[in-house]
C-alpha cells in the first residue's frame, strides 16, 4: 500500500506539480538524482538486507554505469564546449590531440546504454568470482570491497585514464538532440529515472518473494557465512523428499564422526543441498 502511493506521488503528484507551477524545473531535476541514488539503495538493501552481505563497493558499479553514459554525453556535446574541440574540453586541458579508442564506442547511444549495464555487471562478476571463490565473507568481505572501492577512486583521478580526472565528467550539454537544459527534456528524465526505479523495485519484489530468491537462493549465502536458518544451524536438512533421505542420513552420520575437517565438509556439502534441493524441488 504504502510503495503504491509513492508510486502515484512519483509519477503523477510532482509531475502534475511542476506543471502548475507548484514544483520548480530545479526541485524536479534534484528529484531525479534522489531517484537515481535509490536504485543504489535498492541494491545496497538486496545485498545487505536478505543476504547478509556488507558491500562497501557498491559504488564502484553505479559509478562504472553512470561513467558509461557520462562518456556518451561528453560526445555528445563536443563542439559546444569552450574550445570547440571534438573532444571533451578536459581533454584539450590535458593536451590530447586524439579521442582514445575506449571512447570511441560511447558514440553511439544504444552501445551506452547497453554499456552502462554490461560493463558494471562484469565488474561484479569478476569481483565476485574473485572473493567468493576464496570464501571471504562478513568483515573480511567488507573490508575488501572498501579496499576495492578506494583502489578504483584512485585510478579514475589520474589524468591519464582520460576520464576527467578529480572533477570527473562534466558540463553535458544535450542527449540525443535535446537540450539537458530545457525543461521538457528535464521533465522526460524525471519521469524514465521515476519509471526505472518502480521497475527495479517490482523487479526486487519478485525476486526476493520467488522461488530462486527468498527463502531459498539469498539467504544460502548467510548460510555459506555460518547464520544459515535454524534447520542448518540444528544440523539436519529439512528433506521431505523420501529419495533424499538416505543423503540426509549420510551427511549426518559424516558430521558425526571426530574429524574437523570432515564435518566442515559435510556441513558445507549440508547447506549447499539444503538450498539447491529447496529450490529444485519447491519445497518452502
Amino acid at each position: 500500500m504504502t510503495a503504491g502511493v509513492l508510486a502515484l506521488i512519483l509519477l503523477i503528484g510532482l509531475p502534475v506539480g511542476n506543471a502548475y507551477g507548484w514544483i520548480t524545473d530545479y526541485s524536479l531535476n534534484l528529484f531525479s538524482k534522489y531517484l537515481a541514488l535509490a536504485i543504489l539503495a535498492l541494491g545496497m538493501d538486496l545485498i545487505w538486507g536478505y543476504t547478509g552481505i556488507l558491500s562497501l563497493g557498491q559504488a564502484i558499479f553505479f559509478g562504472l554505469g553512470a561513467y558509461a553514459m557520462g562518456m556518451y554525453l561528453m560526445l555528445e556535446s563536443s563542439g559546444k564546449g569552450v574550445y570547440g574541440e571534438a573532444i571533451p574540453d578536459f581533454m584539450v586541458w590535458n593536451r590530447v590531440t586524439e579521442l582514445p579508442l575506449y571512447w570511441v564506442p560511447f558514440k553511439s547511444f544504444p552501445i551506452a546504454v547497453i554499456g552502462s549495464i554490461l560493463v558494471p555487471a562484469a565488474a561484479a562478476a569478476v569481483i565476485g568470482f574473485l572473493t567468493f571463490r576464496r570464501r571471504v565473507g562478513g568483515t573480511y568481505f567488507a573490508i575488501l570491497t572498501q579496499a576495492i572501492a578506494f583502489a578504483t577512486w584512485l585510478m579514475f583521478n589520474r589524468n591519464e585514464m582520460n576520464l576527467g580526472g578529480t572533477n570527473g565528467l562534466t558540463d553535458f550539454k544535450s542527449v540525443l538532440g535535446f537540450s539537458l537544459s530545457e525543461p521538457g527534456t528535464q521533465w522526460t528524465l524525471y519521469m524514465l529515472t521515476a519509471f526505472l526505479l518502480i521497475a527495479c523495485y517490482v523487479g526486487c519484489r519478485w525476486l526476493t518473494g520467488s522461488k530462486i530468491g527468498c527463502p531459498t537462493v539469498l539467504p544460502a549465502y548467510r548460510g555459506s557465512c555460518g547464520t544459515a536458518c535454524s534447520a542448518c544451524a540444528a544440523g539436519r536438512l529439512p528433506v521431505r523428499n523420501p529419495r533424499l533421505k538416505h543423503v540426509n542420513a549420510w551427511l549426518n552420520a559424516k558430521a558425526s564422526t571426530p574429524r574437523p575437517a570432515q564435518q566442515r565438509e559435510a556441513r558445507n556439502v549440508r547447506i549447499r543441498l539444503h538450498y539447491l534441493y529447496r529450490w529444485r524441488h519447491r519445497i518452502v
